[in-house]
């Protein structure tokens, strides 16, 4: 989706009045807590995810990729592109030891097929196309048509050896062997969830996978939320999952991605595009979760939290704003930064797993005419220091206040503009994946 220049104009007119890109100057956010300064925004780009390897920050959008180096994290800056059709590889996987980045374009994103984009960054001034795997040539396993395969490339092991390509039919990921990066191959099909589709989804798919901070490998999708053992990519093995009951209670489209607050507690973001309005229980929402301490178990739900908008709206009134929450990161003060589409950027503290609270937010008034931040990624090494990232915002610089430790409970405004008739981004299934990848209408 490729926002109109006329957006990124009136963006770069609101941003002059209160920040210099690049100036390292902080200034209060318009719509944000006190607790939160803008101190830079690059507003002529476009940025949907990032993941670092290093200093480097290796960005993603419609566009290919892009690299930034934050030796001074108050001011990155550009060091390279690579135009790559890599839509939409919202999240990016990135091999620390082998320095490869990994790039995956949707079957059917691009008209071509979708593939496998793997990238050299041992130069990150210099990153080099150096192997693709085609989506549209692999076959099936049952043999039916192409299983359309692509949505996000996860590594691995640090893709010592393998990586998991998600957003497959039938609960499916297909396997791809890296041994020869230029030479990528598929080496099978692997099904790791037992739940069904949730119950407003129906369909099994797999959105993400994450291996935490304890090495453990995680799996999310509309099935919910599954820990496996993956020491063998081909047969991989659940351990961990959560009930058919709280995944229809708690999910109303994909259980989206997760990171690992400590051993007993994994936080948890849910995705929800199904849902016309953005009352209590049908937008999407931040979760926190128990993990057993058995070898094998029953996730146990502790706390979910819902925008402001979930409590104000009755269910009947229109809204021309997305509640969904979508790509986040965690502090050392257990406050996670969560990209929550037209409703900025959420700082919610979860070092409490039962009572999750609201200590920050940026809230861009923009946005709500735009994409939405798809993600927020905090600089490794500081609590206080915010990437955000969007196709409308580009790549956004924040800074809150001792990394939120600390902070008082904050509400944020309700917009005028997201009340009311849809004026702006109206939303359709994906012809292949349904609501799983809206798509804007005509």
């Amino acid at each position: 989706m490729r926002i109109p220049a006329f957006r990124i104009i009136v963006a770069v007119a609101l941003l002059a009045g209160f920040a210099v890109p690049g100036s390292g100057s902080a200034v209060p956010v318009p719509g944000g807590s006190s607790n939160v300064e803008l101190i830079a925004q690059f507003p002529d780009i476009q940025a949907m995810g990032g993941r670092f390897i290093g200093r480097y920050l290796y960005t993603t959008a419609t566009d290919g990729l892009r690299v930034y180096d934050t030796a001074n994290p108050l001011q990155p800056v550009p060091v390279a592109t690579l135009p790559l059709p890599s839509f939409s590889n919202e999240d990016v996987s990135v091999s620390n030891t082998r320095k490869l980045v990994l790039l995956s374009s949707d079957w059917g994103g691009l008209g071509f097929g979708g593939g496998l984009f793997v990238v050299d960054v041992v130069n990150p001034a210099l990153p080099r196309l150096i192997g693709v795997l085609p989506y549209n040539s692999i076959a099936n396993p049952d043999g039916s048509s192409f299983d359309r395969v692509g949505h996000i490339a996860n590594c691995l092991n640090d893709c010592a050896r393998y990586a998991w390509i998600t957003g497959a039919d039938k609960g499916r990921m297909l396997v791809v062997d890296l041994q020869n990066p230029a030479a990528p191959r598929a080496a099978g099909w692997v099904t790791p969830q037992a739940n069904p589709g949730n119950a407003t989804v129906g369909s099994k798919i797999v959105h993400d996978v994450t291996t935490d901070s304890f090495g453990d490998v995680w799996v999310f999708g509309s099935q919910g939320i599954s820990k496996v053992d993956a020491s063998n990519p081909l047969a991989p093995v659940e351990k961990y999952s959560i009930s058919k009951a709280d995944n229809d209670r708690l999910d109303q489209l994909v259980m989206h991605n997760g990171m690992r607050l400590d051993a007993r507690t994994l936080v948890v973001t849910e995705e929800d595009w199904i849902q016309p309005q953005c009352k209590a229980g049908d937008e999407g929402s931040l979760q926190t979760w128990e993990i057993p301490t058995t070898a094998t178990g029953t996730l146990k739900p502790l706390d979910q939290w819902t925008t402001e908008m979930g409590t104000f709206l009755d269910g009947g009134t229109p809204v021309s704003v997305a509640c969904s929450a979508h790509w986040f990161d965690l502090n050392a003060h257990g406050v996670a930064a969560v990209g929550w589409y037209h409703q900025g950027i959420r700082f919610l503290d979860v070092s409490k797993p039962g009572a999750i609270r609201q200590v920050g937010y940026y809230i861009p008034p923009w946005e709500v005419a735009g994409a939405g931040v798809s993600m927020a990624l905090y600089v490794p090494g500081r609590s206080d220091l915010v990437y955000g990232m969007s196709l409308s915002s580009g790549l956004i610089v924040l800074r809150i206040a001792n990394g939120g430790a600390g902070a008082g409970t904050v509400v944020a405004p309700i917009l005028a503009q997201w009340i009311g008739a849809r004026t702006t981004v109206d939303f359709e299934p994906h012809p292949t994946f349904g609501w799983a990848c809206p798509v804007p209408t005509a």
